[in-house]
């Protein structure tokens, strides 16, 4: 926990980097959206620089100060995707079928499949 470490062990941040993986944040959003028109074509196109930049800038903290590749880091990390990736999907099953149940009434998996 974050109270239990002296002020000055813990890491140090960049605010640069931050601001730049916050920044790709929005431009997948953006993509996510889908805006209509020629200047949302356009917008999504621009804003496809987003994932590759969000990974490069993750990527930039994982050598150690030595400029090492820790492997129990790179698990960790892993672990750590692989973790939000599996509470995403399983929320995102939870709200397709609770969607469909307010939209619809009901649930059914073969007309569901059948609209996609």
């Amino acid at each position: 926990p974050l109270g239990s470490r002296p002020l000055d062990t813990l890491p140090r941040r960049w605010s640069a980097m931050d601001a730049l993986k916050g920044f790709a944040c929005l431009a997948v959003v953006i993509i996510h959206y889908h805006p209509k028109g020629a200047g949302g074509d356009l917008m999504n196109a621009v804003c496809k620089f987003a994932v590759p930049l969000f990974f490069c800038v993750s990527g930039f903290f994982l050598p150690d100060a030595s400029g090492e590749l820790p492997y129990d880091r790179v698990i960790r990390k892993i672990s750590h995707v692989f973790g939000i990736i599996l509470w995403a999907a399983v929320f995102y099953a939870f709200y397709t079928v609770a969607w469909q149940c307010w939209v619809y009434g009901s649930f059914n998996v073969g007309d569901f499949v059948r609209q996609r």
